[in-house]
């Protein structure tokens, strides 16, 4: 279906006609646009899009304090990638850091960066910035054509809550 996927069959405006709409019959840049797309290999490429933390402040930094962990992943192949894929979720910096817990994704993610998100709790965070990444991993099967992608990480910040006024002033005549 992917490489199938065109902008219309019958609008002759935007490129032309892949199909004669009068027929079944496949135009010219139908057959080149069908030579084209059969060459493409199908492919799975499992991207760590980001990861992010809630909440943002904390109200009580005087006790360790737990933050909700959420990854979003997405799979920017061609091709759905099959289950079970597994989120890691690290604390430190990549390549280094301690494994906090792991997460299965156990539905098929569609290829053409269709994305899922999972998320899990992070317990016992002084104040302060904590480095955190995770990591996408398909089962032993899934080929994944680029793993240049598949780490993102972020700083996850406990702080206590700020407003910030704007500075007001007076003209002194």
């Amino acid at each position: 279906m992917q490489r199938w996927l065109w902008y219309s069959l019958a609008d002759s405006s935007y490129g032309g006609l892949l199909f004669d709409p009068a027929t079944p019959a496949r135009r010219p840049i139908g057959d080149v646009f069908a030579a084209y797309t059969s060459a493409i290999s199908p492919a799975v490429d499992l991207v760590a899009v980001r990861l992010t933390a809630d909440p943002l402040t904390a109200f009580n930094l005087n006790q360790p304090q737990t933050v909700t962990l959420r990854a979003q992943v997405s799979n920017a192949g061609n091709i759905s990638a099959p289950p079970p894929l597994t989120v890691e979720f690290y604390s430190g910096y990549s390549p280094t850091g301690t494994l906090i817990a792991t997460r299965a994704i156990t539905s098929p993610l569609a290829g053409c960066g269709t994305a899922v998100e999972t998320s899990l709790a992070w317990p016992g965070l002084t104040a302060g910035l904590h480095p955190a990444y995770i990591r996408v991993v398909g089962h032993a099967g899934t080929s994944d054509t680029n793993l240049s992608n598949n780490v993102v990480s972020a700083q996850i910040l406990v702080a206590p809550p700020r407003v910030y006024l704007p500075a007001m002033f007076k003209a002194i005549p």
